[in-house]
């Protein structure tokens, strides 16, 4: 089978000029090297592969053109990408197909900031406007659902898996142990990323509904960067568009099919 093709991630968020000053705690949950320091420095690893690589805008771009509304986008990281894709082409919400976001804290606290998770802090701006554009085709994946289904007997990763499930239990052993020290829940962690697949395989082991959300967008490293606003008043014409968002997820299915 052929490789899957990569594009090359945006370098600075929307609007700025330079990548955002680190604060310390991504390295604490991932890793220097991404990897919870068990994957290699970034120099040691093969990159040749990525040389004349396109943008991840490009490559976005290109294949929903080639592929009108087949396209689905998948999202486990900012937004930075998508939102550059769709300033450049007016057309792409109706060009693609689903859009799952794995990002954003609607009632659960934040994990980066006592308000905002991870993804959304990183690039508040492109959030905001990847929900208003994509509205009509978006499920938002929040801290609600990933948190409620903490994974902490790793173990059955590696028994039921190879090179990589035994990758990931090393990994796993420092983003747990950052999410205990930072977030202040010990018994497990999440894995938020794994929740975007499993909506998009097993919808049904999720509940969904429909709220008015919005992004704030501060300075960086102000606690309300990249906050969920819900406006749950009744009756409301004007303000945040309505987007599905997952409430509930049947934990124990999750992780079974997790670590089948």
């Amino acid at each position: 089978d052929p490789l899957p093709q990569i594009g090359i991630g945006a370098r600075f968020p929307l609007g700025e000029a330079s990548p955002l000053a680190s604060d310390g705690i991504t390295e604490r949950f991932m890793g220097q090297d991404g990897f919870g320091g068990v994957g290699g420095s970034c120099e040691a690893n093969e990159t040749s592969h990525l040389e004349g690589a396109p943008s991840a805008t490009e490559l976005i771009l290109e294949t929903a053109r080639k592929f009108p509304g087949e396209l689905e986008v998948w999202s486990f990281s900012p937004l930075t990408d998508l939102a550059l894709a769709a300033s450049v082409e007016p057309r792409l919400p109706e060009l693609l197909g689903r859009v799952i976001v794995m990002g954003g804290a609607v009632d659960a606290p934040g994990n980066v900031s006592p308000l905002a998770e991870a993804n959304f802090a990183s690039d508040a701006r492109a959030a905001r406007l990847v929900l208003k554009l994509f509205a009509s085709k978006l499920t938002l994946v929040p801290l609600d659902v990933t948190e409620a289904a903490p994974l902490s007997g790793e173990g059955l990763m590696v028994a039921k898996g190879g090179a990589s499930a035994r990758l990931f239990a090393e990994a796993f052993h420092t983003f747990r142990t950052a999410n205990c020290e930072i977030v202040g829940i010990c018994d497990g962690a999440p894995v938020h990323d794994a929740h975007v697949v499993a909506y998009a395989l097993m919808p049904e082991l999720y509940q969904v509904e429909q709220h008015a959300v919005d992004v704030l967008v501060a300075r960086p490293g102000d606690v309300s960067n990249g906050a969920c606003v819900v406006d749950r008043r009744r009756g409301q014409t004007e303000g945040p568009t309505l987007i599905n968002v997952l409430t509930n997820v049947d934990a124990r299915a999750f992780t079974r099919e997790l670590i089948a």
